[in-house]
């Protein structure tokens, strides 16, 4: 029988391949993982004022790595970060226009990777597909995976 663990990890390692390639195509690349999270966030929630607390918050990560993430984000030119006028001690964030246009540009490129990744995939299999690996995740004791 062969070892569907194997086979996920084959699938994982192909799927980031697969992410790599088409990220750089969409100039997108600096998007993975949280600054892609952070930026859609900031996109989709304009009208909220978004502090480096709620950051960690979003992302579920210390505040060291919040920290970091937030200024390799302005370093890329992604986000300005503004001191609170009434708590100094409080620094929101908000996009920068080139923020704006990467955060466009990720959405197109979820909508691509999506109708192209899930092409023959019927509702009801990406249902089963998320209940087993939610089942992975709770036999691995990852209680916030979801």
């Amino acid at each position: 029988m062969e070892n569907p663990l194997q086979k996920a990890r084959i699938l994982v390692n192909q799927l980031e391949k697969y992410l790599d390639r088409y990220a750089k195509e969409y100039d997108v690349e600096h998007l993975a993982g949280p600054q892609g999270h952070l930026v859609m966030h900031l996109y989709k929630h304009p009208d909220k004022d978004m502090s480096i607390k709620d950051a960690e918050e979003i992302l579920h990560i210390s505040k060291s790595v919040a920290s970091n993430l937030v200024k390799r984000m302005e370093k890329n030119g992604f986000i300005a970060i503004v001191p609170s006028k009434t708590d100094k001690r409080v620094k929101y964030l908000y996009l920068t226009h080139l923020g704006k246009q990467k955060a466009t540009q990720f959405e197109i490129f979820l909508e691509k990777l999506h109708s192209t990744m899930l092409a023959g995939i019927t509702k009801e299999e990406i249902r089963t597909t998320k209940k087993v690996i939610r089942t992975l995740a709770k036999n691995m004791a990852m209680e916030d995976f979801d």
